[in-house]
């Protein structure tokens, strides 16, 4: 017998209709169910593959569930050996794919809300397997960072970057020029040896010409 969708009535239970998690489309809210001795709602998902799932919804929000299983069956016999599931980049994975798609998602508006996507080869039935081997592992200490901030995750424009690197690639940096090359204050004070807090105050009064040494703003940027 079909699950039956029925309307929501509990004001603290949030219709998720029409959102995706991973290769499941919520279809509607069923009622309760029992989680680990706990009530959750439960909701009606359709995976990519045509079969049909209940699945909680703190599942589907903690991306514990992703598939009617067809997913887990699809890696489980290839590379990674023990299956997406259990893979070190699953949840990477499956993070950038939340952050763009999912509008409940925390960072949604600045990165689905922006405009920013993930490219077709590491979305879909193998898109988890096509992330790692584009990929590979990732080093100790490294996140998944883009290259170009307002560009989509995508194989050349995504690497693995240093919590510092990657600070420094955030949209709210100050870029300045330094020796013609655009780059943050912090870059240019690493590279020069001259202090940040030097260029900062002498931005201030126009550009800086230490010798051979040039910052100067990108009056592009609105600076």
């Amino acid at each position: 017998m079909a699950t039956q969708i029925i309307p929501i009535t509990n004001k603290k239970v949030k219709d998720r209709t029409g959102e995706r998690w991973g290769r499941l489309t919520v279809l509607g809210y069923v009622g309760t169910l029992t989680v680990s001795n706990r009530s959750n709602a439960g909701f009606l998902c359709r995976c990519d593959c045509g079969e049909e799932k209940v699945v909680a919804g703190t599942h589907l929000q903690s991306g514990l569930v992703a598939s009617c299983g067809c997913l887990h069956r699809d890696v489980s016999g290839g590379k990674p050996k023990h299956g997406a599931w259990s893979h070190p980049l699953y949840g990477r994975w499956n993070q950038m794919q939340q952050r763009c798609f999912n509008p409940s998602h925390q960072d949604y508006h600045d990165y689905g809300g922006r405009g920013i996507t993930v490219c077709d080869r590491w979305r879909g039935d193998h898109g988890v397997l096509n992330f790692i081997a584009d990929m590979g592992d990732c080093p100790d200490g490294m996140t998944l960072d883009r290259r170009d901030v307002d560009g989509n995750y995508e194989p050349g424009n995504c690497r693995w970057a240093t919590v510092v690197e990657q600070n420094r690639n955030r949209r709210s940096n100050r870029h300045i020029l330094y020796n013609g090359t655009r780059m943050t204050i912090a870059e240019a004070a690493e590279r020069s040896g001259v202090d940040s807090r030097a260029i900062w105050r002498g931005l201030r009064r126009g550009k800086i010409v230490l010798g051979p040494e040039v910052f100067e703003e990108i009056r592009s940027e609105g600076h």
